[in-house]
């Protein structure tokens, strides 16, 4: 069974199985959720591809007309917060949309890869118990990171 030490290091694992993207300007990153955030970040800068961060998703939705969007979490524990991307993002017209988990329950992924052009979901453990407890580094940790992140990029802005 496959564990994360953290986020950004479950992002850089599923680059390794979204190569194809690796580079195109066509290409956007969005993760569905704060706490895949550090999970999205690692992927696009991985890919070498623009990631809208949870902060700033809704600007760039006019933009997704004609890409590939890959949506990801930090985890497909459920269906419904990825199908509702989902039905927004195929509704702002994006050319493809891929879906991209490190981790989740078979039924998740298998129904979410449904959905969708393309699914990756790099582990699917059984007995599942939640996606945090696949991860080395808490929750609490990651929302710090963000925390942090979004504080000194409002520091550097104000300059």
């Amino acid at each position: 069974m496959l564990r994360f030490s953290d986020r950004p290091e479950a992002g850089r694992l599923l680059a390794s199985q979204l190569g194809e993207y690796s580079g195109r300007k066509d290409v956007v990153v969005m993760p569905v959720r704060m706490r895949a955030l550090q999970v999205a970040q690692s992927l696009s800068a991985a890919l070498g591809t623009r990631c809208v961060t949870a902060y700033a998703a809704s600007d760039a939705i006019a933009s997704l007309e004609g890409r590939t969007v890959i949506l990801v979490d930090d985890g497909f524990d459920s269906i419904a917060r990825m199908r509702e991307a989902v039905i927004v993002t195929r509704g702002c017209d994006a050319l493809r949309v891929v879906t991209a988990a490190p981790v989740g329950t078979v039924e998740a992924c298998h129904a979410i890869s449904r959905m969708v052009d393309r699914s990756v979901c790099l582990s699917m453990p059984t007995p599942f118990r939640s996606v945090g407890f696949w991860y080395d580094d808490s929750f609490r940790d990651a929302a710090r990171a963000v925390f942090v992140g979004k504080r000194e990029r409002n520091v550097w802005a104000s300059r």
